[in-house]
């Protein structure tokens, strides 16, 4: 998933400025420039999504984790806050200006100025289930929602005790020493479904741009990535990771 220009990526990478206030292996948090009032900050995936289309439902979980954290937060901090909202625009019509997902949190007080119009009027019924009866079948066209338990480094919607630990299910590895080398590993992603990233060998902006790329690459593709080591990612769109892949890197 191309990155390239975006601010909130830049940020992450730590080559532009921000003020950050959380920071974790899948979020960062910071400062908005433009605040709405004083203390209001975004909450932005660390992996490069576009909008909610793009963005693993796992990863927005856990933005909102953080948001809802944070939302709390403003009401201790001694910032002027009377309420919150937390608010996401998601493409150009509902106002989204910079193309990398992320969940607005800002602390609300009487004259605060913030407003959204529209109509209110209340709505007949039959309406209102039309509406209900679409969104029920664009739920059923999204697919399956990922496990209650699962999280965006260690699970996946499969099971793992659907899983069978022969060897043969063991995934290729890909060493990667250089940046070039990573497009080997993800052209063995697209074609099988399933690789092995491991980067511990290259130099620290190497592993920052393998991470991105093939972060990318999974969320655009399956569940994954799923983190085997720290700077060793598995990429799958077709099941989880045997526990030989689990263990293998943890030595």
């Amino acid at each position: 998933m191309d990155d390239s220009g975006c601010v909130f990526c830049a940020i992450v990478r730590r080559e532009a400025a921000a003020s950050i206030v959380h920071e974790d292996d899948t979020t960062l948090a910071f400062m908005d420039h433009r605040p709405v009032t004083p203390g209001h900050l975004l909450v932005v995936p660390k992996a490069h999504a576009v909008g909610l289309e793009d963005l693993d439902e796992r990863v927005g979980a856990a933005v909102w984790l953080v948001a809802h954290r944070l939302g709390r937060a403003l009401r201790r901090s001694g910032l002027r806050c009377e309420g919150v909202n937390l608010f996401l625009a998601d493409g150009v019509a509902a106002f989204q200006e910079v193309f990398h997902v992320h969940l607005h949190v800002f602390p609300r007080f009487a004259g605060d100025g913030f407003r959204l119009d529209a109509d209110w009027r209340p709505r007949d019924r039959g309406e209102l289930d039309r509406s209900a009866e679409a969104l029920r079948l664009g739920i059923t066209r999204s697919g399956p929602a990922p496990r209650d338990d699962a999280s965006p480094d260690e699970e996946s919607p499969l099971s793992e005790s659907s899983v069978s630990e022969s060897p043969v299910l063991d995934a290729p590895v890909f060493e990667i020493a250089e940046y070039s080398d990573a497009h080997d590993a993800i052209r063995a992603y697209r074609e099988n479904g399933v690789v092995i990233v491991d980067y511990r060998a290259a130099d620290e902006a190497t592993r920052r741009r393998v991470a991105d790329i093939c972060t990318g690459a999974g969320l655009a593709r399956g569940f994954s990535p799923f983190v085997l080591a720290e700077e060793v990612l598995f990429l799958t769109t077709e099941r989880f990771p045997t526990r030989n892949e689990r263990q293998r890197f943890r030595s």
